[in-house]
């Protein structure tokens, strides 16, 4: 006995067959995406189809497939598990999105319609490959900015498995990613109008250029690898466009650079970074100057105090050099006592004192240093009577 889904599905067949193709629900008949990677499946719809419930499901014969997960007839983006499906009523298509695929989710997957009588169903056939690589298979900078009316550039980068594979550059819209330019395979280098992508295979990077850009450019872009019977991978960039013309930008940037009115006065930093340290070795060297001074002034002061204690102190030896002619002999006053002795008398002497009598200075600045000197010898008298006074005389 026939059950009612399967003659859901033989009618469904009779119709998919009378109107071509069924092309009231249309998709990809097979895509495969990388182990641990995502996987996005866009199916499209009639516009009479627009407020209805869309699903994903799995199984091979359409009759007995599993329902996975399903919309509410909204733009509300609903998920099981790691799968996530999403409507989109202006584009009259709707996203299913698997994550982190695994070996399990290798099959036969349908992409539904529910309405009234048959629902129409979409076979998408999903193959997992394994992952030849390691991190990202692309990557480039999140965001990247150039000026309005001047070139921007965007360089991608792939693994090695995606050597192969034709590269593009899209933006982003509310009913997909629009490809501006990509490669061929007879040519790794494409120009078109304002933008030229360059393909190196070698260095595994891809170059987008963006000649003259305007405020429109502005906006979400991908990097994109195209990989057949699979899902493209690619990696989001946003580019933004400065405002500021490059005219205006290059002319603000010289006014920074140029000097003032004043243009011959030396920058404030000049006078901290050269003349301070001049100024301050200056200083030191006229600090060591003036105590070497100072030391030498105490020097000569020390030697000329030295000398005049030489030349104003007379030799105190029984003989020596003297600077006087004449020598002026004090005798030193006697007490009168009793005569001495025979004896005494013969071995008295009398004690005699000397002074030495320098000549008076002509010149009152400095005194007169003889330029010679005479030799004068004194001899020891011996006195009987202590009253007589003794002569001497220089020899």
């Amino acid at each position: 006995m026939v059950s009612m889904r399967q003659w859901h599905f033989i009618v469904g067949m009779l119709f998919f067959n009378l109107k071509g193709c069924m092309s009231d629900l249309t998709g990809p008949e097979a895509l495969s995406g990388f182990l641990g990677r995502s996987l996005s499946v866009i199916c499209k719809y009639d516009v009479g189809f627009k407020k209805h419930v869309k699903y994903w499901c799995k199984g091979s014969p359409w009759s007995y497939c599993t329902i996975v997960v399903r919309t509410t007839g909204s733009e509300e983006e609903k998920m099981a598990s790691r799968i996530f499906i999403k409507d989109n009523h202006a584009g009259l298509e709707f996203t299913v999105r698997l994550e982190n695929l695994k070996e399990q989710d290798a099959g036969i997957y349908w992409c539904g319609i529910e309405r009234t009588g048959s629902d129409y169903g979409f076979p998408v056939n999903i193959t997992v490959l394994p992952g030849p690589y390691s991190g990202l298979p692309i990557s480039s900078n999140s965001t990247v900015s150039g000026p309005l009316g001047g070139s921007l550039s965007v360089i991608c980068r792939y693994s090695e498995a995606y050597e192969s594979y034709l590269k593009y550059w899209c933006k982003d819209l509310k009913y997909g990613c629009k490809k501006i330019i990509e490669t061929t395979k007879s040519s790794f280098l494409v120009k078109q109008d304002r933008f030229s992508i360059n393909d190196n295979r070698s260095l595994r990077l891809f170059t987008i250029i963006t000649e003259n850009l305007t405020l429109e450019d502005i906006g979400q872009y991908r990097c994109g690898i195209n990989i057949p019977l699979g899902s493209d991978d690619y990696f989001p960039v946003t580019v933004v466009v400065l405002q500021e013309p490059l005219t205006t930008t290059t002319t603000a940037a010289a006014a920074v650079t140029t000097r003032g009115p004043d243009s011959d006065s030396e920058p404030p930093g000049l006078f901290i970074t050269i003349l301070l340290p001049v100024i301050f070795l200056v200083l030191v060297l006229l600090l060591v100057a003036a105590l070497l001074l100072m030391r030498s002034l105490k020097k000569q002061k020390a030697a000329k105090a030295c000398g005049d204690i030489l030349l104003s102190t007379a030799p105190n030896h029984a003989e020596g050099n003297t600077s006087g002619r004449t020598v002026k002999l004090q005798q030193r006053p006697h007490h009168k006592t009793a005569p001495p002795s025979s004896h005494q008398a013969t071995n008295h002497t009398e004690e005699v004192e000397y002074a030495t009598v320098m000549k008076a200075s002509t010149s009152a600045s400095q005194p007169e240093v003889p330029t010679a000197t005479e030799q004068v010898s004194y001899a020891s008298l011996s006195f009987q009577d202590p009253v007589e006074e003794a002569t001497y005389a220089n020899v």
